[in-house]
């Protein structure tokens, strides 16, 4: 892959997270604060950005979101369980909830 392929897919993916960040957080804010891992200035924020803002930061060169997933406990229990599927998803969201949200 071709650095501007490469830069056209993270512009892509940049603008999916904020469209359906956005999204979430209209629709029910607070859920979407802990799913997102962000405070509330930042929710606010996002939440009042046009379309146009969006596109305009999408085009960083940067992924804006990234991996809350830091913790090898974590990502083995939203891979390997296959016993207590259930239960596993209940845990690792408290331990993700456990985390300090992104300043």
């Amino acid at each position: 892959m071709d650095m501007q392929s490469l830069q056209a897919e993270i512009h892509e993916a940049n603008l999916t997270y904020l469209l359906l960040a956005q999204q979430m957080l209209l629709a029910d804010r607070v859920g979407a604060m802990y799913r997102l891992g962000i405070n509330a200035e930042l929710a606010d924020i996002l939440s009042k950005m046009s379309a146009a803002s969006l596109m305009k930061m999408a085009q960083t060169d940067m992924l804006i979101a990234r991996f809350r997933l830091d913790e090898r406990a974590v990502l083995g229990m939203l891979n390997d369980y296959s016993k207590d599927r259930p239960m596993a998803k209940t845990h690792s969201a408290i331990m993700l909830a456990t985390q300090p949200i992104e300043a």
